[in-house]
């Protein structure tokens, strides 16, 4: 655990980039005036940046039209280098960092999706070229289709074989009912991701003995060492969270049915409030024991009808989800700080110094690391703790 109290204020941010495996040249980098990097649970892992494109002999785009007027590639005009080609399809690598700390973090292997110039009513033209998590595109370019029977568990790992993609899992507390003859008709991404998301994991890409390869993870435990505790008047360039009740509701039912039952006993209602439910809210995460809760929920009530609701157990547990989801929600935040590496989407960071409602444990769930002309920071979005 970092005390991170702004101390990498004072070291010096650099950034390198690889295309095809070899580093880009000093002229390259000297034209890339930002970089962006978002690490998001719920979405594809992306980078962009934005590049000087132009050249003031041929009067042409550099980086947009990396080729000369024989079709050959083009030289920068005050050097002898080549421009590299940084079009659609190629495969560039993120390191970005502290020169201070030695070797550079590598952040990202992607491949370019698109450049895009802009020609502004003053000054130079300038491109911005967006860049995909290589090994999740692929999943999301892979197309899944037929029909495929077992737990959802089971079918995600037979659709991951059939396609070659290495699959790590963390065990689901219950791996569920298997199915038959499940239809499945979309990208390899979403079909993996909407079942590990029923499950309550997070898709992520790490590097396996062979090359990538997913891993379906739990959130990181809160009671794990965060990665760095932010304060407020110290470390924390910004900070804006909010206590909201606008997606809250006080009791869910739950609605299935057994096809298999006697006529008139088919129906399934599960019905919960937040007194009666599984989840037990720490109302000290509030702010005092005494925080009237019930002041927050309300009395709505929202209707949920889970796809496998055909048992009881079934729609509770579906019911009992829904708790934890909105559990999740009830205390937000973002904010700024000096760049860090570490600081990605499902890592747990403290908040102290920020009053008794607002500071304790966070879950990342993005993250967004910007370089520019004013040095190297990280942004992010979070959820507090509020489950015992």
């Amino acid at each position: 655990m970092e005390d991170f109290s702004g101390n990498r204020s004072f070291l010096t941010p650099a950034f390198e980039m690889h295309l095809d495996g070899s580093p880009l040249g000093r002229r390259t980098l000297g034209d890339i005036l930002d970089i962006s990097f978002v690490d998001d649970l719920a979405a594809i892992n992306s980078f962009e940046f934005t590049v000087n494109d132009w050249d003031p002999n041929q009067h042409e785009p550099v980086y947009s039209f990396p080729w000369d007027q024989n079709d050959g590639p083009r030289r920068y005009f005050d050097s002898d280098d080549t421009v590299p080609d940084l079009q659609p399809g190629a495969k560039l690598s993120l390191f970005l960092g502290y020169q201070d700390e030695g070797n550079l973090p590598q952040i990202m292997d992607g491949v370019v999706v698109s450049v895009a110039t802009s020609f502004p009513s003053s000054g130079l033209p300038v491109a911005k070229i967006r860049v995909l998590d290589a090994f999740q595109q692929l999943l999301q370019d892979t197309w899944v289709e037929g029909l495929f029977s077992g737990t959802p568990k089971e079918i995600v790992d037979q659709i991951c074989s059939a396609n070659g993609v290495s699959v790590v899992w963390d065990t689901p507390d219950n791996e569920g009912e298997p199915a038959q003859n499940m239809q499945l008709d979309g990208p390899l991404f979403d079909e993996v991701q909407s079942r590990a998301k029923d499950y309550g994991l997070s898709l992520i890409t790490q590097q396996g003995a062979t090359g990538p390869e997913l891993y379906l993870a739990r959130p990181t435990p809160y009671d794990t060492a965060p990665v760095a505790i932010f304060e407020w008047g110290r470390s924390l360039i910004d900070f804006t969270p909010s206590l909201s009740s606008s997606a809250l509701f006080g009791e869910i039912e739950g609605r299935g049915g057994d096809p298999n039952a006697e006529t008139g006993k088919r129906s399934i209602i599960v019905s919960h409030t937040w007194d009666s439910a599984d989840v037990d809210l720490d109302t000290k995460a509030f702010g005092a024991e005494t925080f009237d809760i019930s002041r927050l929920l309300g009395n709505a009530k929202e209707v949920i009808k889970p796809d496998d609701g055909d048992t009881e157990e079934k729609v509770a547990i579906a019911v009992n989800k829904r708790f934890l989801e909105m559990a999740e929600g009830m205390i937000t935040a973002t904010g700024t700080v000096v760049g860090l590496p570490e600081l990605r989407a499902g890592t747990v960071i403290e908040i102290a110094k920020a009053g008794r409602l607002y500071s304790g444990l966070y879950r990342i769930t993005q993250s967004t690391h910007s370089y520019g002309a004013s040095g190297y920071t990280t942004s992010f979005a979070a959820t507090k703790k509020v489950l015992k």
